[in-house]
Formats: C-alpha cells, sequence, structure tokens
C-alpha cells in the first residue's frame, strides 16, 4: 500500500518583506516629516521670515510647504535658508529626518520670550515650534503599523 501526500507551507521571503518595509515606513516618514513641519510653523509667525526660511530645506525634501511673508522690505529669506538644514535617513531599521537651525533669533525666541528685555521680538514667543512638531509627529508615528509579511509558497510532494 502506497500513501500520496502533499505538503504545502510557506517561507518567509526576508528581501520582499525589507524591500516593502522600507518604502511603506519611507513613505510614512516623509508624511510625518509634513505634518511636522505643518506643526511646526503654524508656531513661528508669519512674518520671520528669515526664521520660516531656514525650514525650507525639510520642506523640499518631503514636499511640504512654508509660507514666506517677511515683515521688513529688506528681505532676509536668502540668509535664513542658508542658515538651516535638513536630511532624511532612510537605512533599514533606522528611518529618521533631522531638521537644524542657527538663526539666532528662532533659536533664542523658541525658548524665551525677549520683548520683555530688549524691547524687541516675537510677542508670541516663547515659540516652542519644535516641541510642538514633535508631539504632532509622535502622535502620527503611533498610527504607523507595519506592512504584512512577505510570504513564498513551499510545496512539497511525496509518493
Amino acid at each position: 500500500m502506497k500513501f500520496y501526500g502533499e505538503f504545502v507551507g510557506a517561507s518567509l521571503n526576508i528581501r520582499a518583506y525589507i524591500a516593502a518595509a522600507s518604502e511603506y515606513l519611507e513613505d510614512k516618514l516623509k508624511e510625518g516629516a509634513r505634518i511636522w513641519l505643518t506643526n511646526v510653523t503654524g508656531r513661528v509667525p508669519i512674518w520671520t521670515g528669515m526664521a520660516r526660511a531656514s525650514l525650507i530645506d525639510i520642506s523640499r525634501l518631503v514636499n511640504g510647504r512654508v509660507v514666506l511673508a517677511p515683515l521688513k522690505a529688506k528681505s532676509r529669506i536668502p540668509q535664513g535658508e542658508s542658515m538651516g538644514s535638513a536630511r532624511i535617513i532612510t537605512d533599514f531599521p533606522y528611518f529618521a529626518f533631522e531638521v537644524s537651525t542657527l538663526v539666532p533669533h528662532y533659536v533664542l525666541q523658541e525658548f524665551k520670550n525677549v520683548r520683555h528685555l530688549t524691547g524687541r521680538g516675537s510677542p508670541s514667543a516663547p515659540w516652542f515650534s519644535f516641541a510642538a512638531g514633535q508631539a504632532a509627529f509622535f502622535e502620527f508615528a503611533r498610527t504607523v503599523q507595519l506592512p504584512p509579511v512577505v510570504y513564498d509558497s513551499i510545496t512539497v510532494k511525496r509518493l
């Protein structure tokens, strides 16, 4: 007497999963960075062309938007743009975006209200814009789920 059978199973396709997860997480990182940018610029006054311009680099990387409407006739937007930097790192399993600004009054008014000391400055300072961006990013990040695992089927026939 002979028994015939067939075994059907699955094998995890690591390469396919890493490729799918990398693409998905990169898209989600950029979406999160746009949310971060929206919340940051929502705290920085629109007339601060130099401060807002320092965020143009991240805006370009994630296809975001920074509205610039400087208060003074002589714009310092190019100066601000040169004082900001950003980069996106997508090296599985590490995904991050880094943003920095060296605009002195942005850095100062991010944490302090200097108007009462100098008579100048933003009445809305301290801005805490990076903290607001971080909170919004983390709220978004909690909703991100990894894509489903990619399997290859295995069929073994036995006689």
